[in-house]
């Protein structure tokens, strides 16, 4: 029905489904693109409609005719005949993996294709082998090729391209491992290990998704095979990281698989980076490193000060980013990373977000000393622009218009094109109509051409007609503090609430005071143990005094972590002597075992505090917790954008 040649093409079509071009198929059969357009117009002169294609995909398969096509494709073509250059590098690399060195002249006779085409296809394996997997030793010479290097690396190297086959959505990624394996792939065998190590998972109440499971699944079937032909790894395993993986192998041996102890080493290595949660809980923050949290708290704190975005706006953005950048810094440990098939659409489609990922790049080689790839930093983007999308909050402005029709539509697509992530401009007034709208709407920020009074305290920016370089960045700054504003509102009506505030009117000693204000974190579950913190408190006051100014302290523990971060106050209407200093605000602080740039600014905003006597003596004034309250969500507009 069809030639040997027009069932290559439809091999490789089906190879990709998302399309190929002519000039490639040309390349991988080695012969004409016109013979490529001839070839494939006698296919569609068979099969009605068979074959179609497009200027931005190339030649792909009409779907309807795919299974069919597979089904004649494993009948007819049951030999492997290696026409396309990937395919030949494969089976090049599995011979020399288990059979060892490789004469080009017998290879020749194998793929059947030239001695000059084996030459060509060898060198361009070196050259993957080098620059991508970084495997130098290999040698060609006289020629034999054969790969000198130990079994860890090997190991290594087939795991590499595993996960990127998987991940990469290969479709027919199984035919390839199964030449990288020399054909000792045997599909039943690897079905029944991979419903064993679903069971474990599901008896465990662990949970992976379908692609994970592959790749665990693939990589002990890799190792099992590698075991049986005898290629095995030398020397006692050392550092294990992942118990759960431990204890799946020895679950598998017990149960007969060909798996060894000195196994577990390159098992626990790869699958490390590979996300495994128990179905009770989501990666908790225990399973956090403090680097990921160091990372995490730099890369947000960054993006807020360059483009005035605040991530920490949504929690679930929080989340994702957190649980993505600990397994992206397991992947950089590992020497693991990812490969992502969609990296040119998400350059293309979401430029913006891309640059905003860009500043993870020097924060990742601050901790880890290493340059992070393109490929991991567009999976960054991805959240990036998921925040975007549906969780920046923009500031609300109000555009009052210029008397120029013109003028207005120039300033406003300014505006949209160079701020279109930081302001809303959720209406555009006359300056007659700005007081009567503004009595009924929250707005954060009025931009106009000329001067203009308003009875709001609302900031007030002046483009004084064609914008300038200089209206740029003072509109940026301003955004830039309005976003801090904001963000240190929220920190504050947060970290302080009438629940954990005291006014006490009666002398107290210190001591019972930090006692006191312990039980009621506890009873809120904040803590875990009383005496254990007020302990620790209490030794660290002792040794290390947390006074700040003449009439604040913050005692805190040296040692001891809390279950959630609070901020207990006492405001004392009779001053307790602490230290020689006559002690009026007691800021008692509880702090988990992470990394978190809000205590950082609690600290800030404590200290500001301090050394300011007017708003000192407003807080301490207060008589009532409803009234301290006030008085401290009003300081922020005092103290925010002064130096945090």
């Amino acid at each position: 029905m069809f030639s040997k040649r027009q069932i290559e093409i439809i091999e490789l079509l089906l190879r990709n489904p998302d399309g190929i071009f002519g000039s490639k198929i040309s390349d991988a059969l080695g012969v004409s693109t016109r013979t490529i357009r001839n070839e494939i117009s006698q296919i569609n002169d068979l099969l009605k409609d068979c074959i179609h294609s497009s200027n931005k995909k190339g030649y792909f398969i009409n779907p309807i005719h795919v299974e069919n096509l597979k089904r004649f494709v494993q009948v007819n073509n049951p030999i492997q005949t290696y026409q396309d250059t990937d395919s030949r590098i494969y089976s090049i690399l599995g011979k020399t993996l288990f059979n060892g060195a490789q004469n080009i002249y017998d290879l020749a006779e194998q793929l059947f294709v030239s001695e000059q085409t084996v030459i060509r296809d060898i060198n361009k394996l070196k050259r993957v082998l080098l620059e991508k997997y970084h495997i130098s030793n290999v040698n060609f010479s006289n020629n034999c090729f054969q790969i000198l290097s130990t079994e860890d690396d090997i190991r290594y190297l087939l795991f590499r391209i595993l996960k990127e086959k998987v991940l990469n959505n290969n479709t027919v990624y199984l035919k390839d491992i199964q030449t990288i394996l020399n054909n000792h792939f045997d599909i039943k065998e690897y079905q029944l290990l991979k419903i064993k190590i679903k069971n474990y998972f599901y008896t465990n109440k662990l949970i992976v998704d379908d692609k994970s499971l592959e790749l665990i699944s693939e990589a002990i079937y890799i190792v099992i095979i590698r075991n049986r032909y005898d290629y095995k790894i030398e020397g006692k395993c050392t550092t294990l990281v992942n118990n759960t993986i431990n204890s799946l192998i020895d679950e598998l041996i017990q149960l007969g698989i060909e798996i060894e102890e000195n196994d577990k080493q390159c098992l626990n290595t790869f699958i490390w980076s590979i996300k495994i949660t128990h179905q009770e809980k989501d990666i908790s923050n225990q399973d956090i490193s403090s680097v990921t949290f160091s990372i995490l708290n730099e890369f947000c704190r960054e993006i807020l000060e360059k483009y005035s975005l605040d991530l920490k706006e949504s929690e679930e953005t929080i989340n994702d980013l957190k649980t993505h950048i600990e397994y992206m810094v397991r992947r950089i440990d590992t020497n693991y990373e990812l490969t992502n098939p969609i990296i040119s659409d998400i350059k293309k489609e979401f430029p913006f977000s891309y640059e905003v990922a860009m500043l993870i790049v020097h924060i990742i080689y601050k901790y880890k000393n290493r340059y992070l790839s393109d490929d991991e930093i567009s999976y960054v983007a991805l959240y990036i622009e998921f925040f975007l999308q549906s969780k920046n909050t923009r500031l609300k402005a109000v555009f009052i218009n210029d008397t120029s029709t013109g003028i207005n539509k120039i300033l406003f697509n300014w505006i949209q094109r160079n701020f279109q992530n930081q302001i809303e401009i959720v209406v555009r007034l006359s300056a007659f109509s700005l007081d009567s709208y503004l009595q009924d709407h929250d707005i954060d920020l009025i931009i106009s051409t000329d001067i203009i009074t308003t009875e709001q305290e609302i900031p007030i920016f002046i483009i004084e007609r064609i914008p300038e370089n200089s209206d740029y960045h003072s509109l940026y700054h301003l955004v830039h503090d309005l976003k801090m504003k904001n963000k240190y509102k929220k920190l504050i009506k947060r970290m302080f609430t009438i629940d954990y505030l005291e006014i006490y009117d009666k002398p107290v000693n210190f001591d019972v005071l930090v006692t006191d204000m312990s039980k009621k974190m506890y009873e809120h579950g904040c803590i875990y143990n009383i005496e254990e913190y007020t302990t620790d408190v209490l030794h660290r006051e002792e040794n290390y005094p947390t006074i700040m100014g003449k009439h604040i302290v913050v005692p805190h523990p040296l040692a001891t972590f809390a279950k959630k971060t609070t901020v207990s106050v006492a405001l004392l209407k009779k001053p307790l002597i602490h230290n020689g200093e006559k002690i009026k605000l007691v800021f008692l602080l509880a702090i988990e075992n992470k990394m978190d740039d809000d205590v950082s600014a609690v600290f800030h905003f404590i200290k500001q505090l301090a050394t300011d006597n007017e708003a000192l003596t407003s807080l301490i004034g207060a008589q009532s917790k409803e009234e301290f309250i006030d008085n401290l969500e009003r300081l922020t507009k005092l103290f925010l954008g002064k130096s945090y």
